[in-house]
C-alpha cells in the first residue's frame, strides 16, 4: 500500500483483515476511476474518508433513536452525501498540499 509494507497486529483473523484490506483497496480503485486524483497519498486519504462515511451512515441506521427533541419535535442527525464528502476531502487535500509546499520551501 502506497509503495510501503505495513505490519499489523490485531486480535482479528487473517481472513477478516484480508476482507477489510480488500475493501480498502477497492475503495481506492473507485476513487481513482471516478476522480482526477492520481497521487497515492491523496487516494488513500479520500478512501479513508469515504470508508469512515460508510461506517458513520451504518451507525446512524443502527441508531434509530432521535438525537434531540426540540419544541416537542424529534430531530435526527443529518447524513452528509457523498458529493459533499468528496468536496470536503478535496478541500482538506488542498490544505495539506499548502502545508507540505510551505515545509518544502523552508527546506530548500
Amino acid at each position: 500500500m502506497l509503495g510501503t509494507s505495513f505490519a499489523i497486529q490485531a486480535d482479528e483473523t487473517d481472513e477478516y483483515l484480508n476482507t477489510i484490506y480488500t475493501h480498502y483497496v477497492h475503495t481506492i480503485e473507485q476513487v481513482r476511476q471516478t476522480s482526477s486524483v492520481k497521487d497515492p497519498v491523496r487516494l488513500a486519504i479520500i478512501a479513508g474518508i469515504l470508508i469512515t462515511d460508510e461506517l458513520y451512515k451504518e451507525q446512524l441506521k443502527a441508531d434509530t433513536a432521535p438525537v434531540a427533541v426540540k419544541n416537542g419535535i424529534a430531530h435526527t442527525r443529518e447524513i452528509p452525501d457523498s458529493i459533499e464528502i468528496e468536496k470536503s476531502a478535496q478541500r482538506m487535500m488542498e490544505k495539506i498540499d499548502k502545508v507540505l509546499d510551505g515545509k518544502n520551501e523552508n527546506l530548500g
